[in-house]
């Protein structure tokens, strides 16, 4: 409801509702903090929303609160901001063991001591203003936690890319996987980004301290959370296993195809990327197509072998309508490849005059 301060008493104020009485405010409803002076955080004739929080007395007075209506408010405002995945700044007001408690927006926030960059002197940070992101908002339980590492993580992660290589420690080993230190943020190389051959146990390749290079695959600013990976840095698969110092090694960053951008992908210096293994298993799968309609194709003597396009086509016995068919079947495979098949090209051109119909009649 809204009322206009009328009058002011020595424990409360008094608040014209438009009834036959006026209502009253008791000194610790008037806000969200203690308040010292009530003339001048309600003057008179000011306008305010309140919330009624005890019904009338035996005179018709009710009793009414503009803490809470205040409350409602700032718990929307932050709500609002952690949708927003907001960084903000906030005073610390308070410690204990555990952390520090914070003012954000009139409410109580808390800060565990695991998410702050100063760990060791809780009692000097008092007074301080820190940058922080919202870990957990609870209306229900009036929960409000927040994070200074994650505000820090987030502006690194702003700097970070899906295809770059990063080079860090390994910080921890859990039974999914491994968690891992770079330039000040920490991504998990999941243990079916190891490698793509089975690791029934990441203990028995990597230790904590072990340095490591990794694929970034995935970045969740959101959530705060960096998704990493090895097994794009294998020449064939288990190379991870078999050779790991080898692998890391020889691991190194390929620039962007249009060389504005830190890489594309990890690559080996053998000349492997991650776009060389899935034109590998994309011309595999061709391959396989191919013999399925009696069509040999044959690879160029030129080429590395890694997924290199054929050079020339033979099909003793399957004719144009088995060409036709192959290649109906190749436009399902192209999302395999990374790269464009020429030889397919000069087929599709080569063929574009035989209807459909007929590849069956030939």
């Amino acid at each position: 409801m809204k009322g206009v301060i009328a009058d002011h008493a020595n424990d409360g104020v008094y608040v014209d509702i438009g009834g036959k009485a006026t209502a009253f405010l008791p000194s610790q409803e008037a806000a969200l903090r203690p308040v010292m002076d009530l003339s001048a955080t309600l003057p008179l004739g000011e306008s305010f929303e309140f919330v009624v929080i005890r019904d009338q007395n035996a005179e018709g007075q009710v009793t009414i609160s503009l803490k809470r209506r205040l409350l409602d408010q700032a718990w929307e405002r932050v709500k609002e901001l952690e949708a927003a995945n907001t960084t903000l700044d906030v005073k610390v007001t308070g410690s204990n063991k555990g952390g520090v408690t914070a003012d954000v927006h009139g409410l109580n926030g808390f800060i565990p001591r695991s998410h702050l960059n100063e760990k060791d002197n809780l009692d000097g940070l008092k007074g301080k203003v820190l940058s922080v992101k919202f870990l957990e908002v609870d209306l229900e339980r009036k929960k409000l936690v927040l994070s200074e590492r994650l505000a820090g993580q987030s502006s690194r992660m702003a700097e970070l890319e899906v295809g770059q290589l990063v080079s860090g420690k390994v910080a921890s080993i859990k039974p999914f996987g491994a968690f891992v230190d770079f330039g000040g943020s920490t991504g998990l190389l999941h243990i079916k980004q190891v490698s793509d051959r089975y690791i029934p146990a990441l203990g028995t390749l990597l230790k904590p301290g072990d340095p490591i290079q990794a694929l970034i695959v995935d970045i969740d600013e959101g959530k705060g959370r960096i998704a990493l990976s090895t097994k794009h840095l294998e020449n064939h698969p288990g190379e991870i296993v078999e050779n790991f110092a080898e692998v890391m090694a020889t691991a190194e960053a390929a620039p962007n195809a249009n060389g504005s951008g830190p890489i594309e992908v990890a690559r080996r210096k053998r000349g492997t990327s991650v776009c060389d293994g899935q034109q590998r298993r994309g011309a595999r799968a061709v391959n396989r197509v191919a013999a399925a309609f009696e069509i040999e194709l044959i690879a160029d003597a030129a080429g590395d072998g890694v997924g290199e396009p054929p050079r020339e086509v033979s099909s003793p016995t399957g004719g144009k309508g088995s060409l036709v068919l192959f290649l109906q079947s190749f436009e399902k495979l192209r999302p395999l490849l990374c790269r464009p098949v020429p030889l397919v090209q000069r087929l599709v051109q080569h063929t574009a005059h035989i209807r459909p119909t007929q590849a069956h009649e030939v």
